[in-house]
């Protein structure tokens, strides 16, 4: 009797710890070597160790998660990374025939607008709060003049942020579509590819058309014509 009950639970014990494991081992497995190619946009081959998540942070995930979380938030992370790996490299090829080159005036009013925010919020006045915030906020100037520059190529739908900036995530779409159809981009790995279509497709729920009552105060004909920080829209908002 005593040995069944020993052996009753060991196999409890087995199923524990397997599940807490093993899960997170067959997740990782499927994924193939870290060598293993995923995609390729222009000229630059991304691997699967490039949108991995580290050693240290697959050990910490398999102690906090359950298996379904451990799931979602694994998808989350390399389909996040693939996705931003693609986005940088979409918009150099797209910069090269664009006028994504900022200017300098702007440059200067968003120090202006991130130091009164950081003052107006009553944070510390250092680099980390506005690192913070900057990133709230949608990113640095430069960011800005490369969405205008996409908006203003294809158009579309876009997503507005509660701090006020803005995100062509339709234009950033059908880039992403001719860049594919030409052959710039190529996938190597399909549940990847399938990851990033339904990221965009994610990101265009919440998309609407180009009539906020922002660019209407303001006058803009499209929401990148003067970025919410400048001076102009500043004055027009107080």
């Amino acid at each position: 009797m005593k040995r069944r009950i020993a052996i009753f639970g060991f196999i409890l014990l087995s199923i524990f710890i397997c599940r807490s494991f093993c899960f997170a081992e067959t997740a990782l497995s499927s994924n193939g070597k870290p060598d293993d190619p995923v995609f390729r946009v222009g000229s630059e081959t991304i691997y699967q160790k490039d949108i991995n998540p580290s050693e240290v942070e697959i050990k910490q995930a398999k102690v906090r998660y359950t298996q379904e979380q451990f799931n979602n938030w694994y998808w989350s992370y390399r389909t996040g990374k693939a996705f931003s790996l693609i986005n940088d490299k979409m918009m150099e090829l797209f910069c090269q025939n664009a006028n994504c080159k900022l200017d300098e005036k702007y440059v200067t009013e968003w120090q202006t607008f991130l130091d009164n925010s950081v003052k107006n919020m009553g944070l510390p006045q250092d680099e980390k709060s506005r690192s913070t915030l900057e990133m709230m906020f949608g990113g640095k100037p430069s960011n800005w003049q490369k969405n205008k520059a996409l908006y203003e190529r294809y158009g579309g739908k876009i997503y507005f942020g509660n701090l006020g900036y803005y995100e062509p995530v339709e234009a950033r779409l059908n880039l992403f579509n001719e860049m594919e159809s030409s052959g710039k981009i190529e996938f190597y790995n399909q549940d990847i590819r399938n990851s990033i279509l339904e990221y965009f497709k994610r990101s265009m729920s919440g998309a609407i058309e180009n009539d906020s009552a922002l660019q209407k105060q303001t006058g803009m004909s499209n929401p990148w014509e003067r970025p919410y920080w400048s001076s102009e829209v500043q004055k027009q908002s107080k």
